[in-house]
């Protein structure tokens, strides 16, 4: 292969794949958080939608991103969430973009949209609990009220008592 081959082979390459994106550092506390495409356990609550977005740009007009910075930036961002676990929705690799057939370029981008959880406190979990008995309590002393002033019957209130009950399962799991 000539030199001027081998220039002509190298412009290509660098126009069609870009150089590499700039190296994420993870913050500290953050390569604790774990991440998975599988739902968190029920011991996880829900805290905000991620986004994560590594590499731009076209070819070598830009910079080619790649899964483990992408979710360094993922992981980054769920630490001021104060998530724990971070559930990949959905990736979009680098690929080449086409139009009609034609080619058009390759972008760079590595996309990733995601949810971030925070596992619940045994406090929290306690205190999810205590505002399910006072829901509860509230709702069985208005009709006990209404069945007091002679609003409801006798069977009406214990049908609505039973649907109560039934509907708030308390459990301190």
């Amino acid at each position: 292969m000539n030199i001027k081959s081998l220039n002509i082979a190298l412009t290509f390459s660098l126009f069609v794949y870009g150089c590499a994106a700039q190296k994420i550092e993870l913050q500290p506390g953050s390569s604790k958080i774990a991440v998975s495409t599988e739902k968190p356990g029920s011991n996880y609550k829900y805290v905000g939608a991620l986004s994560a977005t590594h590499g731009n740009g076209c070819g070598a007009f830009g910079s080619r991103g790649n899964y483990q910075d992408a979710v360094a930036i993922l992981k980054n961002k769920a630490l001021n969430l104060k998530a724990d676990y971070i559930r990949i929705k959905r990736i979009t690799e680098p690929h080449l973009r086409r139009s009609n057939s034609e080619f058009q370029c390759f972008d760079n981008e590595y996309i990733i949209s995601a949810s971030a959880y925070r596992k619940i406190s045994n406090a929290e979990k306690n205190s999810s609990f205590k505002e399910k008995v006072d829901n509860l309590a509230l709702k069985l002393k208005e009709i006990k009220r209404l069945h007091d002033e002679g609003l409801i019957s006798e069977s009406e209130y214990k049908q609505m008592k039973q649907k109560i009950i039934n509907k708030h399962k308390l459990t301190d799991k």
